[in-house]
């Protein structure tokens, strides 16, 4: 639902986890709740309800629109995939079996 409120050009309160906290860039799309917890975030949107000014400096910025045009980029996308492969190939390439192992034929 974060993208999908994005693409409506609103900012985002979500906790610092997961995939919401590379979504959501703190102060500039949106905004990191305090917690994951139903009190944290409540708090969070309180303190958002009472600075309506930081939220409509947020949404007007034109930030909400160019994250998502780069979250939704396939080039991007794909660099990302690229380069996220590149360093865990190293820790992920096969390994060759031990002599005796059933994986080894004779």
């Amino acid at each position: 639902m974060a993208l999908e409120a994005m693409g409506a050009g609103l900012p985002i309160l979500a906790p610092a986890v997961g995939g919401l906290a590379e979504i959501v860039a703190d102060g500039v799309t949106g905004w990191h709740s305090r917690g994951a917890g139903v009190a944290e975030i409540r708090d969070s949107l309180e303190q958002l309800l009472d600075d309506r000014e930081e939220v409509e400096k947020v949404r007007a910025s034109g930030e909400i629109q160019r994250r998502l045009e780069l979250l939704s980029d396939e080039e991007s996308i794909l660099a990302g995939y690229r380069a996220l492969l590149a360093e865990l190939a190293p820790r992920i390439a096969p390994r060759r079996p031990k002599t005796g192992s059933p994986l080894v034929s004779a």
